[in-house]
């Protein structure tokens, strides 16, 4: 913004200046021999004002945009501030008739136009802004120093670039509706706020009931009070994220950004320890965490919090790691300070490695179960976001066809959003997953498609998984003929069961590859699965489940 109003900083003034000053100077001192001592303690400190602006011009010139700069109004000032001292002296030594001749002599003489106390007056004030210019290159060269102290410590630090929940995969995914969820957010800023909470806030319910949407609604929330130490969102099946191997790694690499002073202790810590990322899940915790933030300095009187978010902790392949990880979190109590407190947000289906890892830790966490809210609070939840979801969908397909094809303001009526409400609850996702595939106008109007979930019938023994996904499902088979239908479901089959059971997601052109088909082949099976699948529009970036219920859904054929 300055340096579109022409008010960006530099110092060639200052330097311009400081050189007509210091060449007036010499002049002076040639004639005014009386007053050689003063000219030449102005003449110094006008140099020494001289080579601090060179050293300020020559790091504007290293940054660049000079906004960037950490002190730019401090610096902005002592510019200014030195160009009107400046200017205002080179003015008293080249006024008018300071040069008077002296026909008798035959000579042309200068006259000294200070007195003693303007002589200190003047130096006074040289002094302060050449102090103003050395603070503010003092600390922008340490800022400097320290931003590429930072990299160089980034660079040493392994990590799962997924894994947080500000990811470009993570932040395609949605936080909570406004207005629902509010008494479980309460909880929880409850415990962020109280300096007795307990170390960890176990969140756990069953498959999506919406764990990591709340989580990525905290972590945001959290992120924009500068309270947010690290997070990691587990992935079962991706290599970076569906393993403990890089998670410590990836939450000190977080902490280098977050927490003030904590880079330059690891820094310390990892230069006598290059092979830190190779020890065992305790030694990194010790490492990474604990020693580091034990150095951190102490230097506000009220604690601020810092919060640690864990999704999915379920999702981790293996059982032991789950039991070590959540042990450790449990401690993190004992390394906070008087300057933050260190906490974990912790979240997973109530799985028996989870159980087992919290039954030894009795006494440092608190926890919330999402199946155990009543049923009437989720169900109000869920009505509240389809209603929202659906209006927004009517509007966007009404500002799209003609008058004589828009919905009705009224659309979809509140009977038919009691009904998907009964039929998802108390699965959130279910219910995003409807919204998704009304959604789809590549399949349909948003009439049509809804009418498909509301119109499914499938008998007594229908899950809801069924109610939800089959209508989705049938959709790719609609039309066609007994044999394109036996080639589609293969087709199916293949794409889908590659994407559940691959180690590390694959994107619709490696799926190609794989598979031996065209690459497509494989993207206009695709496209009809957005409700149910994340399906990026490069063809280069993974293919993603939605949720991991579709991996469990029976698919019974029919």
């Amino acid at each position: 913004m300055a340096e579109a109003l022409g008010l960006a900083v530099n110092c060639l003034t200052v330097i311009d200046l400081t050189v007509k000053v210091a060449s007036k100077l010499y002049d002076y001192g040639k004639d005014a021999a009386n007053a050689r001592d003063d000219i030449n303690r102005l003449r110094d400190k006008v140099l020494s004002l001289d080579k601090i602006a060179r050293s300020v011009q020559a790091l504007l010139d290293r940054q660049g945009d000079s906004s960037n700069i950490p002190t730019i109004e401090l610096l902005r000032q002592g510019v200014f501030g030195t160009e009107e001292k400046l200017q205002q002296l080179f003015d008293a030594l080249d006024i008018r008739g300071a040069r008077r001749p002296m026909r008798m002599l035959g000579i042309r003489s200068l006259k000294w136009p200070f007195n003693s106390q303007d002589v200190e007056k003047i130096l006074s004030d040289l002094q302060g802004c050449f102090q103003m210019l050395s603070q503010s290159l003092q600390v922008d060269q340490t800022s400097l120093l320290l931003s590429i102290d930072r990299r160089s410590i980034l660079d040493r630090i392994p990590y799962a670039q997924d894994a947080a929940y500000n990811s470009r995969v993570e932040d395609r995914n949605p936080t909570c509706h406004p207005q629902t969820r509010s008494g479980i957010l309460s909880d929880i800023r409850k415990w962020i706020d109280d300096p007795h909470a307990k170390s960890i806030f176990w969140l756990n319910g069953m498959a999506g009931t919406g764990k990591s949407t709340l989580s990525r609604t905290v972590a945001r929330s959290l992120a924009q009070t500068r309270s947010l130490a690290a997070s990691f969102f587990f992935k079962r099946g991706e290599s970076n994220r569906g393993d403990s191997g890089l998670f410590f790694s990836t939450l000190a690499f977080q902490l280098v950004s977050s927490v003030p002073g904590y880079g330059q202790a690891l820094k310390e810590i990892l230069d006598e320890n290059p092979s830190l990322m190779n020890k065992s899940l305790r030694d990194q915790f010790n490492q990474l965490l604990v020693e580091p933030l034990s150095l951190v300095p102490k230097h506000t009187p009220n604690p601020t919090p810092f919060i640690l978010i864990v999704d999915a902790l379920d999702e981790c392949a293996d059982d032991n790691d789950i039991r070590m990880i959540i042990h450790l979190l449990s401690t993190t109590e004992a390394i906070s300070n008087s300057s933050w407190r260190l906490r974990t947000f912790l979240t997973s289906r109530p799985e028996l490695p989870i159980r087992l890892g919290f039954g030894a830790i009795r006494g440092t966490f608190q926890d919330l179960v999402l199946h155990d809210i009543p049923s009437y609070i989720v169900e109000r939840d869920i009505s509240v976001f389809l209603q929202d979801e659906l209006a927004n969908v009517r509007f966007d397909y009404n500002l799209t066809v003609p008058q004589h094809r828009q919905l009705p303001l009224d659309w979809p009526g509140q009977a038919r959003i009691k009904y998907i409400t009964d039929m998802a609850s108390p699965l959130f996702i279910a219910a995003a997953t409807v919204c998704r595939f009304v959604s789809d106008r590549r399949i349909g109007s948003p009439e049509e498609q809804l009418a498909k979930i509301v119109n499914f019938s499938s008998g007594n023994e229908a899950s809801k998984l069924e109610g939800i996904y089959l209508p989705i499902l049938r959709q790719t088979l609609a039309g066609l003929s007994v044999a394109e239908h036996d080639i589609a479901l293969s087709d199916f089959r293949s794409i889908v069961g590659t994407i559940i059971l691959a180690y590390t997601p694959l994107s619709a052109r490696g799926l190609a590859n794989i598979l031996q088909m065209s690459e497509g082949k494989v993207e206009s099976r695709l496209d009809l699965l957005h409700s149910c699948l994340n399906v990026p529009p490069e063809p280069e970036l993974p293919v993603r489940l939605l949720h991991l219920l579709l991996s469990r859904f029976p698919g019974r054929p029919k």
